[in-house]
């Protein structure tokens, strides 16, 4: 059965959406393995598409620190943008959100 919790704006949600209710909530969850980072060539003069980088967080790993793929968009200046804990918070009282 779901909790009835207020997300601060005197709204009541069910908890039942991904992601966390507030930005406070996503800081006390677990920490991630892996990032995902948008690599703009953008203003450098240099001809190439832009990529996402994944990139090892896990201090245990052995390339912690390092760039382990590379995802190529397949057009130059395909700028990618929108990422971080805004998406994954947007959708919290939405049950009908998915991943």
């Amino acid at each position: 059965m779901a909790t009835a919790v207020s997300n601060g704006g005197g709204k009541v949600c069910c908890k039942s959406g991904p992601g966390y209710a507030t930005p406070l909530a996503a800081m006390s969850g677990s920490s991630e393995k892996l990032i995902y980072v948008t690599a703009l060539y953008s203003g450098t003069g240099r001809e190439k598409p832009d990529y996402l980088a994944t990139v090892d967080v896990d201090p245990n790993s052995p390339t912690y620190s390092s760039v382990i793929h590379r995802l190529k968009m397949p057009y130059i200046g395909d700028e990618l943008h929108h990422t971080g804990w805004n998406s994954c918070s947007s959708c919290h009282g939405d049950a009908s959100a998915d991943r």
